[in-house]
């Protein structure tokens, strides 16, 4: 998989993208913040910060997105389809910072485990530049 899996910098555009993968059953059921805003306030939201988020690409296709928040917290959601192929690993190899996962979410802490972060307490990290 690591041949086909890309990043790039989230575009003003991406934000239906982000908002329906942020927003599905499969995502939120793992997430600390259950709200799910109108898509107008994701959108007001988007504008304000898309420059911390990421799109994963896999074989020229949107498969999902990392939000790396100035304050160093890192998320990940992909298509539930991917998950558990080793593509989420992959692309949070790339990143460091921290990240508060429910204990719960066993997919997302093989998932950050799996790319060389540290449990730090309840809270994963990676050290790097």
């Amino acid at each position: 998989m690591k041949k086909h899996v890309s990043i790039r910098k989230a575009q003003l555009n991406d934000s239906k993208f982000i908002y329906d993968l942020r927003f599905s059953d499969h995502v939120i059921k793992h997430s600390w913040n259950k709200y799910k805003p109108s898509f107008d306030e994701h959108e007001e939201f988007f504008a304000r910060y898309f420059r911390e988020y990421y799109i994963i690409v896999y074989c020229g296709v949107d498969e999902g997105f990392i939000r790396k928040e100035i304050n160093g917290n890192v998320s990940i959601a992909i298509r539930e389809m991917l998950c558990n192929t080793g593509m989420g690993a992959e692309t949070l190899s790339r990143f460091y910072g921290h990240a508060e996962l429910m204990f719960e979410n066993s997919i997302g802490v093989g998932c950050f485990l799996s790319a060389g972060w540290k449990p730090i307490g309840w809270v994963y990290g990676r050290e790097g530049y």
